[in-house]
């Protein structure tokens, strides 16, 4: 299957940089790119060109397993939005992110990316560079609603690319360590066993988090989330993985869905599997 994967880009140095990284991620993996950029101040044709010059040479340079498109709205970035969620399928959403200062990693793009697509979603920051991704930290929320099938696309891709795993088990309460006890460890060691070279468990606050992975030095950061929408927890991980590393990417993947009245979806949709 074809992975199709949005890339964001407002035609800045820091921007283009997150694309290169970003296809460079998937380099070993089928997918169809679609550069993105809306904006109801620039001309649609001089827009237009510039996508389009990206997108060539983006054709020229990477591998025949990659494929583009461009599109281009002029619209606001709420309207763009609205328009991508209800018109198109995408497994991974990416945007860079040069963040706003002040300790606040994510720009106000880069949340509204956060909270509105059930998507994957795959936050660069400017800082990072183009390389081959041979090592993760992976950051699993365990809970009781934890649905390991939905992992087995991502387990493929570590396989696929070769990258060596390391995976925290992320539990905040008592009744979630008693899961984790009972099988969810058992079940995410069956299932990441070929790829991973460490599994530990912790509790999920953030300081927590950020010491138990300090000295992993990763090329990219999986957070395995049961749910992102209206959930500033995992959007605070986020930012304070790119505030203590820098250079890493951090790829969010919900491992449920959850519809607009909080209720579990129990049916597996592919447009929001990894």
């Amino acid at each position: 299957m074809i992975k199709q994967i949005l890339l964001t880009t407002d035609f800045s140095i820091a921007s283009e940089n997150a694309i290169r990284c970003a296809i460079k991620t998937f380099e070993n993996i089928n997918c169809h790119f679609t550069l993105f950029n809306c904006s109801e101040e620039d001309s649609k044709e001089r827009s237009e060109f510039y996508l389009n010059k990206f997108r060539e040479d983006l054709e020229w340079n990477y591998s025949n397993l990659h494929t583009f498109s461009s599109l281009f709205l002029d619209k606001s970035i709420d309207e763009s939005l609205a328009y991508l969620k209800k018109n198109f399928i995408f497994q991974i959403v990416v945007v860079g992110t040069s963040g706003l200062g002040n300790n606040q990693y994510l720009g106000s793009f880069a949340k509204k990316i956060y909270r509105e697509f059930k998507t994957a979603s795959l936050f660069i920051p400017h800082h990072s560079k183009v390389k081959t991704i041979k090592k993760a930290q992976i950051i699993i929320e365990a809970n009781e609603n934890l649905n390991i099938m939905r992992l087995m696309n991502f387990r493929n891709y570590l396989e696929t690319q070769e990258i060596e795993a390391s995976i925290l088990l992320v539990s905040k309460n008592y009744q979630e360590q008693k899961n984790v006890e009972k099988g969810i460890l058992k079940d995410i060691k069956h299932l990441f066993g070929s790829v991973s070279t460490k599994i530990e468990t912790c509790s999920n606050y953030i300081d927590g988090i950020c010491e138990c992975v300090l000295t992993s030095q990763p090329d990219i950061f999986v957070l395995i989330l049961k749910e992102k929408l209206q959930n500033t927890f995992y959007e605070r991980v986020t930012n304070q993985l790119i505030r203590n590393f820098h250079s890493a990417p951090v790829l969010n993947i919900p491992s449920l869905q959850v519809s607009e009245k909080n209720t579990i979806i129990r049916e597996d949709k592919t447009q929001y599997a990894f």
